[in-house]
């Protein structure tokens, strides 16, 4: 195992300038810098902490960040040993959002007392800004803030992995039978005209997964060169994560199904997961754009690098020919011409 991703010198430096060489968290503010007893030299208590751990096991260590994240000033604060210690030997009460909220108050705190007042109004403008945020984790509130390296990419992983986590727990419980869909029952007759409903909800869906991913949010990251926009990325996201509920929704009706004619029982089962195929593709997809901002952050600065992903959101040719072809064999058992 390599060592674990540290702070570089530049990131260190400018991060305890802007602290001030005070300790940020606001119970302690104590000074980390002073004299020593050899008049050459100088005492430095202080400590760059990381707010998300460097490594597996360390405090506050999120599985999904890769070592460029966290070696980032957005994952950082300035804090003296002791309170370095202090808050990795009790990461439940020294939590992520605690530490995110030292760090703001210690900026704006720090704006002040250098008369920096356009400076700290500037910085609560900007937190005014995050009012469509506030719901979400600090790490996202932090990079809408900071706009560290490759932020674009940073915010949509962070936001797509929040917002999807709790709706495709939703859906593992709906395939695993965990979690009891209420009971649709379609009546003798009604059938065919339920499938095909289905399907054309099913296709919208599908074809708002497909233009969300491939114009959406591509266009919310801004033309090539230029910086996105937060809330466009913000808004493709959620808009995402509304598109995957629906589908999960749709998955979770389907089977709840209850037949009143059970000779349709086989074309019901070709037509059930032909959306839970889409939720699958946008795990895939998610994947991707994890890999490729890992790829992208990697990358010596400077050297451009092409990534490229290809998506596939559709339901299968052969997929609606078979339902079709069972519709119609029913239909001829049961006398009629079609249905």
């Amino acid at each position: 195992m390599g060592r674990p991703p540290d702070f570089s010198k530049q990131t260190v430096d400018t991060l305890a300038k802007r602290a001030g060489y005070l300790c940020t968290n606001p119970d302690c503010n104590a000074p980390t810098v002073g004299a020593n007893k050899s008049p050459d030299r100088a005492v430095n208590i202080g400590e760059a902490a990381h707010i998300y751990g460097a490594k597996p096991n360390s405090a506050r260590f999120v599985a999904s960040m890769i070592d460029k994240e966290r070696s980032q000033i957005v994952n950082a604060i300035w804090l003296c040993s002791r309170c370095h210690k202090l808050v990795d030997d009790d990461e439940k009460y020294y939590d992520d959002e605690l530490l995110y909220k030292w760090k703001e108050f210690h900026d704006y705190k720090s704006a002040w007392a250098w008369q920096q007042k356009s400076a700290a109004m500037k910085r609560e403008m900007a937190m005014d800004h995050l009012d469509q945020f506030a719901s979400y984790p600090p790490r996202i509130q932090r990079i809408v803030l900071d706009k560290p390296e490759f932020w674009e990419g940073q915010l949509t992983k962070d936001l797509l992995n929040f917002i999807l986590k709790p709706i495709f727990s939703e859906y593992e419980a709906v395939t695993t039978g965990a979690l009891v869909p209420d009971t649709i029952l379609v009546r003798s007759g009604e059938e065919p005209l339920f499938i095909r409903t289905r399907l054309a909800e099913a296709e919208r869906i599908i074809g708002s997964l497909s233009a969300l991913y491939t114009s959406h949010l591509i266009q919310s990251w801004g033309p090539s060169g230029k910086p996105g926009e937060e809330h466009e990325i913000l808004k493709a996201c959620e808009r995402i994560g509304l598109t995957v509920k629906r589908a999960v929704e749709w998955e979770a009706q389907f089977s709840g199904v209850m037949l009143e004619d059970d000779s349709f029982k086989k074309v019901f089962s070709l037509v059930s997961g032909a959306v839970g195929m889409q939720l699958e593709e946008v795990k895939k997809v998610n994947d991707a754009i994890s890999r490729s901002i890992s790829q992208v952050m990697s990358s010596k600065s400077g050297v451009p690098i092409s990534v490229h992903h290809q998506m596939v959101f559709d339901i299968p040719e052969d997929f609606v020919t078979n339902i079709e072809v069972e519709l119609a064999r029913l239909a001829m058992e049961k006398g009629h011409g079609r249905f």
